[in-house]
């Protein structure tokens, strides 16, 4: 994977930069300041890359934070000090995790525990909501308000 950036719509592109040197079949999302990018290598655990030099800043988000398997895209938080994720915790609950960019445990934030919802790991953050794709099967719309 390769990085290609310009400074203005019809400005010369630069230099291209490597990412790694390991595969990423898909980055899921840039981090606030543009710095770093949440990233699947093709096992559970997702890592995180510099958008600067390509190098591998983090690789065990899910080991590091405790969780046995994470699932979805993830997200970074607004501040960019956290990043949300579909996964089960080690004693199996399941939902999005909030976790911590700079290391420690995850603290669940949305509880998949409703048998009714099927809940889904796609998310989006907002300015001031998270929105967390759920399905109902008598309804075609799901409006929740969460206090995070």
């Amino acid at each position: 994977m390769w990085i290609l950036s310009r400074d203005t719509v019809g400005d010369p592109w630069r230099r291209p930069t490597q990412l790694a040197d390991v595969f990423f079949p898909f980055c899921m999302d840039w981090s606030p300041d543009g710095s770093a990018l949440v990233c699947d290598n093709q096992r559970e655990d997702p890592v995180l890359v510099s958008s600067r030099s390509g190098r591998m800043l983090r690789s065990d988000l899910l080991t590091g934070s405790r969780l046995s398997g994470v699932f979805g895209n993830a997200r970074y938080s607004r501040d960019g000090r956290a990043i949300y994720m579909g996964g089960t915790g080690r004693d199996g609950r399941q939902g999005v995790w909030m976790i911590p960019v700079a290391g420690g445990p995850a603290r669940l934030v949305v509880a998949f525990d409703d048998p009714a919802l099927v809940g889904s790991p796609w998310l989006s953050v907002g300015p001031d909501r998270l929105y967390l794709t759920v399905s109902q099967y008598e309804s075609d719309i799901w409006v929740a308000n969460l206090h995070w």
